[in-house]
């Protein structure tokens, strides 16, 4: 996109503070912010044609061209009719100046930042380092994970099954269900699927899950989540310990907390799970609640993305 956006800079008349060739060869961290800043002083409002440039040319692409006439009108981006007509039409294959470098290069074909794709240069061959950075593009599966406080995969997914959902069981995670298509191939969301209101299931990717069974918890065991967030791997953990385990969930986002309660409800796991509310955060007035000591502890989790 930035290369893109070097082309549209042309465009505009260009700039002698930016020389765009000695920036496609000497690209670093901060060319992006050197053109984004050119484009404002020549008056081009740099945010809509970004917008404009990540809609057009995301993979796989989920605005067809036709619908660019209706959702990128002239009068809401601020866009000249002659450069809207312009990003419609190339192609940023051909049309764009890519930086000549590898790292520069892969990096702004897959929108990756230049200090992570360089890192991986050093370790990966070429081909191996496209093939990652391809799969950062792609869109992640739908999975879920299979309440095992109250019921077990194959009868969930039997009932996905009768009801004409396409799914298959996922590889890694004993929990995991992947389903296949899109939303009109399963009639809706995911939270109209049966089994949902019911607590059976939850939408959470694999790697997710797979660090709860990671953990090897045991039935009985204490565990103390301490970046619980919306609580996915705090729900999960409180179905492997038990009617008479406990997981302790703590976040700094206590709006986040307050979801955690009312998923661990739904899931019917509440009696084991205790969110300790954090009496700082946003100003809250909510009180530590839990009596357990350090030592009583069993596994401590701390997952963060």
């Amino acid at each position: 996109h930035e290369a893109v956006a070097h082309e549209a800079f042309d465009r505009e008349g260009g700039c002698d503070a930016v020389d765009a060739d000695n920036a496609d060869n000497t690209y670093n961290a901060d060319a992006a912010g050197e053109v984004a800043n050119a484009l404002k002083r020549k008056g081009v409002p740099v945010e809509p044609l970004m917008l404009a440039l990540f809609l057009l040319y995301e993979q796989p692409q989920r605005v067809s061209r036709q619908d660019m006439s209706i959702w990128l009108p002239v009068d809401s981006l601020g866009l000249t009719p002659s450069t809207l007509e312009w990003l419609r039409a190339s192609d940023p294959a051909r049309a764009a100046a890519w930086p000549k470098r590898a790292v520069p290069s892969t990096a702004l074909r897959f929108s990756l930042p230049c200090s992570l794709v360089r890192r991986w240069s050093r370790a990966l061959p070429p081909t191996e380092l496209d093939s990652l950075a391809d799969c950062c593009n792609a869109p992640a599966r739908v999975t879920l994970r299979v309440n095992a406080a109250l019921t077990n995969r194959k009868a969930v997914f039997d009932r996905l099954r009768i009801s004409g959902v396409d799914c298959e069981m996922a590889n890694l995670s004993l929990w995991g269900i992947h389903l296949k298509g899109g939303r009109e191939s399963r009639g809706g969301s995911v939270w109209s699927l049966p089994g949902w209101t019911e607590g059976e299931f939850e939408l959470q990717d694999e790697g997710s899950q797979c660090i709860a069974l990671a953990c090897d918890v045991r039935p009985g065991d204490t565990v103390l989540d301490l970046c619980a967030g919306n609580g996915g791997k705090t729900l999960a953990l409180a179905s492997l310990v038990g009617e008479h385990g406990k997981v302790l969930a703590y976040d700094i986002n206590a709006g986040r907390l307050k979801q955690l309660a009312a998923s661990a409800i739904r899931a019917r796991v509440s009696d084991r799970v205790q969110v300790l509310w954090d009496a700082g955060a946003r100003s809250q007035t909510l009180t530590r609640n839990s009596s357990t000591k350090v030592s009583q502890i069993d596994w401590l989790v701390c997952a963060m993305k």
